[in-house]
């Protein structure tokens, strides 16, 4: 396109001549806003840090003076609790109640006087920790009860739930008396509350516990129990009394609540009311009642406190298992510090109003001459070069910038006019650019080979012709689309990474690929490779691909005919090998040598044949046209990148499709003649076979010849026989290191070369994604096991019990007669050969076991 490089005259440029006002400047606005950012922004991380720093620390520090004060309050309730069991045993050492125990150990008797005082006196004494004491006999009746006010009495409870609790008391001070000492321990009872004749509890409720010691005689007999009751309040006065913020709790093991702020709370499990630690706060009662001692802050079911508890536990009662839980709010551990917050933000704020009145005045005189210099320069910038530049009587940045500048203006005229040559050269080479362009898109779009330019980041850059008809696209729609705009979601992924494996590579790429398109699959050989730009990065990647339909087809009729030819020779080979082996177990038969050794002779004439024919295809196959072709592919590979050019242009490459054609001819011609002499082959071969099975009429029994065999490698020879064909089957080879096994190889391989075989057949049946065929070898004592197991289609759990008879087959075209003989060869060999199999789908596994010593371990009937 034609530049304007004429200079421009008219009017000042906007804003020249008028007086400059600070505030309308963006330039005095952006610079004092970011100085208040530079100023702000330090400052507020600071404040927050600082005070968030200040409040943990608070809260690390109230953790451990939380927890101090929870564990004096639990060892107050404790001290008050031993000093209640002291005073009990002293109770018990007193000669009144000696005398009296003396009494009932012969007959019970009504108290004397002296007892009920000495009882009525213990309570007043107590300050409050007793309120009533009473003697049960060992059967849990009660013999005497004096109660706070004085009255007493001697009567058999007839309260049902009472006399349970009487006995409980009685069994629980009872199973102290193993102690050598007549001054036994104490017994503590569960927490109780004061009921109502209907048995329900009185509100307020009334908590209380009972101290339960057992009575000696003089001469060591326990005689009763004596029980001495004391409400829960003055217990518990250390946690109640409490002038502090925090909140109190006392729980025992299973969660409720048995002191705190809301009486409502208190003792839901034995009022019914469901209302316990577990209840209300799950997670939080699993640490407070696990652990002995700790401190719990601002969890899921406590949000905003701090939690700390202590375990009351006295050695020897397992009823008082109580926590002291204390919660302080994290309100009230911060308060002090919202104070040094308000005073550290206020002297933020005014540190920065200060700072930013500095900058008010210092950004006035930068603002005003750059604002003149940046007037001056929209007018150059518009062509007017006459336009006069502010002149500054500064010896500083500013005043070196606007000399400078003016320098600077002098110049460019100067320079406006060689850039104006510039232009006009840079449009002439544009000119050859784009008709050396054109060339080049038409050689391309010509071109037989697919041809691509992708950018990196998904984009088609450019298509050639034969590329947009092959996808039935056209070029135009093509370009700036990616490959999910225009292809399957599974094409796109596979043509996305193989662009970025050439990225990867850094270089070109050719692999041979598949095609499927209308007319049928093509295949193409594909070179992909980077575009690099100036600075050697990669943006772009480019694609040619040359259809190779044609040579992959008459590679494929050559790989065909050589398979089949192959596998005709292996086939013929393993018939021969089996014949050989027929005849040599033929040879051991006692009174036929006679019978072998005609027919070792017949055979061996047909052998004579068959090496002729055998002679005759490996020299057709040795001087067969497929070297040649090779070369030819050899020269196509070296010219994969010009080979559109190479096949059209070139003398040699235009001879090329002629004599791929004329040696696919050859080579078909030559594949009819190797079938005919494959024929002739089959035909001496078929009359091998039918020399034995004449002779396999006539052998009765076979003689055991033993020698020194490899069990490992006769497996893998057996595999090999087997597994010839590259089948889709991973075989696994589990063998121990074995010394030689005395046995009769040939029967050996006979074995496993079946096994193998009907291992091969269920998998090739199966429908599973691998195939698995496992053969293990190894020692257990006496004898040497093999195991062949396959993932195979299994085996009916009706046929197990069949599957070793003769003529039982489970194959179409099975005779019954495999098995059966492996069966009987084992037990020959001294062995046996077991069957396993978890039912259809779940593979099978058959065992051969054969001893060390066959002439001493001989398993009969085994298999």
């Amino acid at each position: 396109m034609p530049w304007n490089l004429e200079m421009a005259e008219g009017p000042p440029p906007p804003g020249a001549g008028k007086r400059l006002s600070l505030l309308r400047s963006p330039l005095y606005l952006k610079m004092v806003a970011r100085v208040a950012l530079v100023l702000l922004i330090p400052a507020a991380i600071t404040s927050i840090y600082n005070i968030q720093r200040s409040s943990s620390a608070r809260i690390e520090t109230s953790k451990p003076q939380l927890l101090q004060t929870t564990e004096a309050r639990a060892t107050a309730v404790e001290a008050t609790l031993l000093r209640s069991i002291n005073n009990v045993l002293l109770l018990g050492q007193a000669p009144p109640l000696q005398r009296y125990a003396n009494a009932l150990a012969t007959t019970p008797a009504p108290p004397s006087r002296d007892v009920v005082d000495f009882f009525h006196g213990f309570i007043r004494r107590s300050g409050g920790l007793f309120d009533g004491i009473s003697v049960l006999d060992r059967t849990g009746q009660e013999q005497l009860t004096v109660s706070i006010d004085g009255r007493s009495r001697r009567t058999a409870s007839g309260d049902p739930r009472r006399s349970l609790a009487n006995e409980a008391l009685v069994s629980g001070a009872m199973s102290l008396t193993s102690i050598s000492s007549q001054m036994a321990p104490v017994f503590v009872s569960p927490i109780e509350l004061a009921t109502t004749p209907d048995g329900h509890p009185v509100s307020p409720p009334r908590p209380s516990i009972r101290y339960a010691s057992p009575l000696f005689a003089l001469d060591g007999t326990a005689v009763g129990v004596l029980v001495v009751s004391a409400p829960l309040a003055p217990l518990l006065q250390p946690l109640t009394h409490d002038a502090s913020a925090d909140l109190v709790y006392l729980v025992d093991a299973s969660g409720d609540y048995l002191a705190g702020p809301d009486p409502q709370r208190l003792h839901g499990g034995l009022r019914g009311t469901g209302i316990t630690l577990r209840t209300e706060r799950p997670e939080d009662a699993g640490e407070i009642l696990g652990r002995p001692r700790g401190t719990l802050l601002d969890t899921t079911n406590r949000p905003g406190f701090l939690q700390a508890f202590a375990r009351i536990r006295l050695a020897g009662q397992s009823t008082i298992q109580w926590t002291v839980l204390t919660e302080r709010p994290l309100s009230s551990i911060l308060a002090s510090e919202r104070a040094i917050g308000l005073v550290i933000l206020a002297t933020t704020l005014g540190s920065l109003l200060l700072a930013l009145l500095v900058t008010l005045l210092f950004a006035r005189d930068i603002v005003v001459p750059i604002h003149q210099l940046a007037v001056a320069t929209g007018a150059i910038s518009q062509g007017r070069w006459e336009t006069p530049l502010p002149s500054l009587n500064r010896h500083d940045e500013l005043g070196t910038l606007t000399e400078a500048f003016a320098r600077m203006g002098r110049q460019l005229q100067s320079a406006w006019r060689d850039l104006q040559q510039h232009v006009e050269g840079l449009q002439h080479s544009e000119a050859e650019l784009r008709s050396s362009r054109n060339l080049l898109q038409a050689l391309i779009d010509h071109s037989t080979a697919v041809i691509y330019v992708k950018s990196v980041k998904g984009p088609y850059l450019f298509v050639n012709r034969q590329f947009a008809v092959m996808t039935r696209h056209e070029p135009e729609e093509m370009i700036g689309k990616t490959d999910d705009e225009l292809w399957e979601p599974q094409w796109a992924r596979g043509r996305k990474a193989e662009d970025q494996q050439a990225l990867d590579a850094g270089g070109p790429v050719t692999v041979e690929q598949e095609v499927p398109l209308e007319e049928g699959t093509q295949t193409y050989l594909v070179v992909r490779f980077p575009l690099l730009d100036a600075n050697g990065e990669a943006y772009a990647v480019a694609g040619i691909a040359t259809d190779i339909t044609a040579r992959k087809r008459a590679e494929e009729v050559l790989r065909r005919a050589h398979d089949e030819l192959e596998q005709r020779v292996q086939e013929r080979t393993r018939e021969l090998r089996e014949a050989h082996h027929q005849l040599m177990e033929a040879a051991r038969v006692a009174g036929r040598e006679e019978i072998a050794t005609t027919v070792l002779h017949n055979v061996g004439n047909v052998i004579s044949s068959v090496k002729v024919s055998a002679s005759i295809m490996e020299g057709r196959l040795r001087q067969s046209r497929i070297q040649p072709l090779t070369r030819a592919m050899g020269l196509l590979r070296e010219h994969q990148e010009d080979l559109a050019r190479y096949l059209t242009e070139d003398p040699k490459g235009m001879l090329l499709p002629r004599y791929l054609t004329a040696a696919t001819e050859a080579l078909v011609e030559e594949n009819t003649n190797l079938l005919k002499e494959m024929e002739g082959l089959q035909s001496n071969l078929d009359h091998v076979t039918n020399i034995i099975a004449v002779q396999q009429s006539l052998a009765s029994r076979t003689i055991q010849i033993l020698e020194d065999v490899d069990v490992c490698a006769t497996a893998d020879d057996a595999l090999r026989i087997q597994l010839r064909q590259s089948l889709d089957i991973e075989v696994l080879r589990d063998y121990t290191e074995l010394p030689k096994l005395h046995t009769d190889r040939h029967k050996l391989l006979q074995i496993l070369v079946n096994l193998i075989s009907n291992a091969k057949h269920a998998l090739m049946a199966s429908q599973a994604s691998r195939r698995r065929l496992e053969v293990h070898i190894r020692d257990i004592g006496e004898y040497v096991q093999i195991q062949v197991s396959d993932n195979g289609i299994g085996i009916p759990a009706e046929n197990m019990l069949r599957i070793f008879q003769y003529g039982f087959t489970a194959k179409k075209d099975g005779h019954g007669f495999g098995l059966h003989s492996c069966a009987l060869h084992a037990r020959s060999m001294g062995g046996c050969l077991r069957a396993h199999s978890d039912g259809p789908g779940q593979g099978a596994t058959f065992t051969l076991e054969l001893p060390w010593h066959p002439e001493s371990t001989a398993r009969q009937g085994k298999g």
